[in-house]
């Protein structure tokens, strides 16, 4: 009887996705990306300042792991925080409405910004200079866009300019 047992429960363990697995949980969980074309101007809004400041969240954390010099715990902090990009972050970068409208296209400018100083303190320049190219490509023709006063606490700069000349100047020394 025992035998038995033995030999059939890793049977019906390994049937029902109980084998155990040296991959994180994390890795096996697949992330479905937001959708947010269904919402409206002021629920877009409200998404992107929920994103803008969960992203915030995540530069301040990579600046600190980066401070402690541990190369391992960045890469880590990369992969999870490219997750929340692709989930949370390119779906309003890509949404038609929200780089329409006045009040959401400054914001928008903003994620940019974010996330490309997300992965260039991560050490993802390449990744870093495809979002700033972005920024650039979608907003750069417009001077007094990219030159408005916005709050340093914000994004770390005065304007949108002024924050992608400070990237290209630290893109440069990599």
């Amino acid at each position: 009887m025992k035998k038995t047992t033995v030999l059939i429960a890793p049977l019906l363990l390994a049937f029902f996705g109980c084998v155990p697995s040296e991959e994180p949980v994390s890795g096996r969980l697949e992330v479905r990306p937001a959708i947010v074309a269904h919402m409206d101007v002021a629920q877009k809004k409200l998404y992107i300042a929920n994103v803008k400041e969960s992203l915030k969240s995540l530069l301040r954390s990579a600046e600190d792991v980066a401070r402690r010099k541990k190369p391992q715990s960045l890469t880590q902090l990369r992969v999870e925080g490219d997750k929340f990009v692709r989930a949370y972050v390119v779906p309003i970068l890509g949404d038609k409405e929200a780089m329409a409208e006045i009040d959401t296209r400054l914001e928008v400018a903003k994620l940019y910004l974010l996330t490309s100083r997300f992965y260039l303190q991560t050490e993802a320049s390449e990744q870093s200079r495809m979002y700033l190219s972005r920024l650039e490509r979608g907003f750069g023709d417009n001077n007094i866009f990219m030159n408005t006063s916005i709050d340093r606490n914000d994004v770390g700069c005065g304007s949108l300019q002024e924050g992608v000349d400070d990237l290209r100047k630290e893109l440069a020394g990599r």
